[in-house]
């Protein structure tokens, strides 16, 4: 077993996220932002300078990767408030 985790920079983090959330970059920085406030993700401390940022800090891949599965997938939730406010609409309560 491999001791050294493998690690994503902010950027990269952001950047998976955007993908998943389908959101701009500004949006998915916020989410990776308020997930490390939380306490859900954790930033450790690199070895390496990422080039693109110039941080020390990267979020472990492994952990980072669980936190956004259990995120699911907001096309669901969507799909299902826009079916709940046609609904709403068809009886009346627009």
């Amino acid at each position: 077993m491999d001791p050294t985790p493998s690690l994503l920079s902010f950027g990269k983090a952001i950047t998976l996220v955007r993908q998943r959330l389908n959101a701009s970059g500004e949006k998915a920085a916020v989410v990776v932002r308020e997930a490390l406030k939380s306490g859900e993700l954790h930033i450790i401390r690199d070895e390496h300078v990422d080039p693109t940022s110039g941080s020390q800090f990267a979020i472990v891949e492994e952990d980072f990767l669980e936190w956004l599965n259990r995120r699911g997938h907001p096309g669901d939730h969507a799909a299902t408030h826009t079916q709940a406010r046609s609904r709403a609409g068809k009886a009346g309560c627009d």
